[in-house]
Protein backbone atom coordinates (compact mmCIF):
# COMPACT_ATOMS: atom_id res chain seq x y z
CA UNK A 1 0.00 0.00 0.00
CA UNK A 2 2.73 1.97 0.66
CA UNK A 3 4.14 2.16 -2.52
CA UNK A 4 0.73 3.06 -4.17
CA UNK A 5 0.18 -0.50 -6.19
CA UNK A 6 -2.92 -1.08 -4.10
CA UNK A 7 -6.30 0.54 -5.22
CA UNK A 8 -8.72 1.16 -2.17
CA UNK A 9 -11.00 3.23 -3.91
CA UNK A 10 -14.06 0.99 -3.36
CA UNK A 11 -12.98 0.75 0.59
CA UNK A 12 -14.56 2.36 3.35
CA UNK A 13 -12.73 2.56 7.15
CA UNK A 14 -12.85 4.08 10.45
CA UNK A 15 -9.66 4.20 12.29
CA UNK A 16 -8.73 4.65 16.26
CA UNK A 17 -5.31 4.82 17.76
CA UNK A 18 -3.88 4.59 21.16
CA UNK A 19 -1.56 6.90 22.42
CA UNK A 20 -0.05 9.33 25.34
CA UNK A 21 0.48 12.61 24.46
CA UNK A 22 3.58 12.96 26.86
CA UNK A 23 5.40 11.45 23.85
CA UNK A 24 4.30 14.91 21.91
CA UNK A 25 4.97 14.98 18.45
CA UNK A 26 4.38 10.77 17.82
CA UNK A 27 1.41 11.15 19.75
CA UNK A 28 -0.99 8.61 18.17
CA UNK A 29 1.03 8.66 15.68
CA UNK A 30 0.03 5.10 14.58
CA UNK A 31 -3.14 5.80 13.45
CA UNK A 32 -2.13 8.94 11.65
CA UNK A 33 0.36 6.82 9.39
CA UNK A 34 -2.76 4.34 8.61
CA UNK A 35 -5.05 6.88 8.00
CA UNK A 36 -2.72 8.35 5.55
CA UNK A 37 -1.73 5.27 3.71
CA UNK A 38 -5.09 4.39 3.51
CA UNK A 39 -6.17 7.39 2.20
CA UNK A 40 -3.43 7.45 -0.22
CA UNK A 41 -4.20 4.22 -1.79
CA UNK A 42 -8.05 5.36 -2.57
CA UNK A 43 -10.17 4.71 0.57
CA UNK A 44 -12.41 6.79 2.01
CA UNK A 45 -12.54 7.49 5.97
CA UNK A 46 -15.77 8.04 7.73
CA UNK A 47 -16.47 9.91 10.68
CA UNK A 48 -13.03 11.36 12.64
CA UNK A 49 -10.54 8.67 13.32
CA UNK A 50 -10.27 8.45 17.45
CA UNK A 51 -7.76 9.03 19.51
CA UNK A 52 -7.36 7.60 22.84
CA UNK A 53 -4.94 9.61 25.53
CA UNK A 54 -3.60 7.58 28.32
CA UNK A 55 -2.17 9.98 29.78
CA UNK A 56 -5.86 11.27 30.46
CA UNK A 57 -6.55 8.14 32.21
CA UNK A 58 -9.49 7.10 30.67
CA UNK A 59 -9.79 3.18 29.97
CA UNK A 60 -9.14 2.68 26.19
CA UNK A 61 -11.99 0.52 25.72
CA UNK A 62 -14.18 2.85 27.29
CA UNK A 63 -13.28 5.71 25.19
CA UNK A 64 -13.19 3.41 22.25
CA UNK A 65 -16.68 2.29 22.94
CA UNK A 66 -18.12 5.64 22.92
CA UNK A 67 -15.89 6.80 19.69
CA UNK A 68 -17.48 3.57 18.30
CA UNK A 69 -21.10 4.79 19.19
CA UNK A 70 -20.69 7.64 16.64
CA UNK A 71 -19.50 5.78 13.79
CA UNK A 72 -21.18 2.84 14.15
CA UNK A 73 -24.35 5.53 13.48
CA UNK A 74 -22.64 6.74 10.16
CA UNK A 75 -22.34 3.19 9.37
CA UNK A 76 -25.78 1.87 11.05
CA UNK A 77 -24.21 -1.20 12.27
CA UNK A 78 -24.55 -1.64 16.20
CA UNK A 79 -21.72 -1.33 18.30
CA UNK A 80 -20.42 -3.22 20.85
CA UNK A 81 -20.29 -2.66 24.04
CA UNK A 82 -17.43 -2.80 26.31
CA UNK A 83 -17.39 -4.93 29.76
CA UNK A 84 -19.09 -3.16 32.61
CA UNK A 85 -16.59 -1.72 34.67
CA UNK A 86 -13.82 -1.24 31.57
Amino acid sequence: MAEGAADLSSVRYAAFGLGDRTYGETFSRGVVVLDETLAAAGASRFGDAGRHDAAEGRPPARQACDWLDGIAELSRVPAPRAPHGK
